[in-house]
């Protein structure tokens, strides 16, 4: 029976050495700047690393962003308006506000001259922790950031049960997390190695990577059905107090320290709702309130099927959250004139957004 004990104590003493000793070496290795390879993200990085001194705006977000920014497109149209900045398309697939934060220090790091400035979206909700979700999970799952997590997924507008639900996935996986050796090994291997993959991809289209579809006549019916359905439902079910607490209130609370930080490090910052109907229940309350917590703040939303119908013409869409290159062109073209006002240095002062009903 001694025996017994004496082999769980020194287990569990073997267990508890191995994570803090992991979780060090982790942490040493993100202190001195050590990044393993993190598919695109690192490639956009690796570009701008380079060719910092020919970017001039940086749009910041998810994969909305990365489908609905052409920068070429867009400088184009700006160009017409007089003015001749250079753009650059950051958006990258599932974006959260944690990897959105480290990616800000990483864009200030990337321009040591002349910070560019910065448009940003809305964070992902990308908080899928059951998921086996590469070395970018792997990276992103450090003691430094797991209050940047805890705090996002608190604000999440869920219910209280969800995001409970999710704080306790978050926990799991971070224990998991910590203690893989090997993901270091994994690391290190890609990093020694050379970064893989092209930059071609980046380059050719300044970071803008189009997306397809929808794919014949038949797919773009329903598409057209399916967009038409999302705009009735939240304009006669959800535009209510309670809806404009949720999504104004709680985004809010996500979006402040992207915003905080931004601003601390230097840069001149701007808010961009762009064609995406899976943000549309949040995007009217939410910016109404970021007006009125950030007075001084450039907040654009184009997020309105009603005020801008043509974004939302299915033959633009991909889906209901992405548009293709034709729509992403079609958007270039309303984006441009504010764009241009913004860096003259005018304020866009008109609210964009139908009125809520209030119940």
């Amino acid at each position: 029976m001694h025996a017994n004990v004496e082999i769980m104590r020194n287990t569990l003493f073997f267990l508890v050495a191995f994570l803090l000793v992991s979780m060090g070496i982790r942490q040493g290795l993100e202190r001195v700047g050590f990044q393993p390879f993190l598919g695109l993200m690192s490639e956009k990085l690796d570009h701008l690393a380079r060719n910092h001194e020919q970017v001039d705006i940086v749009f910041l977000g998810a994969s909305d962003y990365g489908a609905a920014i052409d920068p070429v497109a867009l400088d184009d149209a700006m160009a017409a308006s007089g003015c001749h900045e250079r753009s650059f398309n950051f958006g990258i697939d599932g974006l959260n506000a944690v990897e959105f934060q480290w990616l800000m220090a990483q864009l200030r790091a990337r321009f040591p001259k002349q910070l560019p400035r910065l448009v940003i979206g809305i964070p992902s909700h990308n908080y899928d922790f059951n998921a086996d979700r590469s070395s970018r999970t792997h990276f992103f799952m450090s003691l430094s950031n797991l209050y940047g997590y805890v705090y996002d997924i608190w604000n999440l507008p869920r219910g209280k049960m969800a995001r409970l639900e999710l704080l306790w996935h978050l926990f799991v996986k971070f224990g998991r997390e910590a203690g893989q050796v090997g993901v270091l090994h994994q690391w290190l291997s890609e990093r020694m190695g050379g970064t893989p993959g092209s930059v071609d991809r980046v380059t050719a289209g300044r970071g803008f990577l189009p997306m397809t579809g929808p794919e014949g006549d038949d797919a773009e019916m329903r598409l057209k059905e399916q967009t038409r359905q999302i705009i009735h439902d939240v304009d006669t079910q959800y535009r209510t107090d309670y809806y404009a607490r949720l999504y104004g209130e709680a985004n809010l609370m996500r979006m402040r320290p992207l915003i905080d930080k931004a601003r601390r490090f230097g840069f001149e910052v701007a808010v961009l709702f762009g064609p995406s109907l899976s943000h549309y229940l949040t995007s009217t309350p939410l910016q109404r309130h970021m007006r009125e917590a950030y007075p001084d703040l450039s907040v654009w939303q184009y997020n309105d099927p009603v005020r801008w119908p043509s974004l939302f013409d299915a033959s633009n869409l991909v889906n209901v959250t992405h548009v293709n290159q034709k729509g992403a062109h079609a958007f270039a073209r309303v984006l441009a004139p504010d764009l241009c006002a913004w860096i003259q240095g005018q304020r866009i002062s008109r609210t964009f957004g139908a009125a809520w009903r209030h119940s």
